[in-house]
């Protein structure tokens, strides 16, 4: 993709709330694992837009499965 398909692919994602979130998750999850390091910014790029919003996505889904099996073993 040249950088002007990303960002017009980016503008198009990002009117949807849920895509939002994966992407404000992933880059605060990849922003955690640098501790700090790195300035936040260089996480919440359109360029890094697809990798935000991918490790947001299993992060929600591990959250959600992680709920349900905690529920679950307080039911039992």
């Amino acid at each position: 993709m040249t950088p002007e398909e990303k960002k017009k692919y980016y503008e198009e994602v990002s009117k949807f709330p849920a895509a939002n979130a994966s992407e404000w998750l992933g880059a605060i999850f990849r922003y955690g694992l640098n501790f700090g390091k790195r300035k936040f910014s260089t996480f919440f790029t359109p360029e890094e837009y697809r990798k935000n919003a991918i490790i947001g996505n299993l992060l929600k889904f591990v959250i959600l499965i992680s709920i349900i099996g905690v529920g679950l073993w307080f039911y039992a």
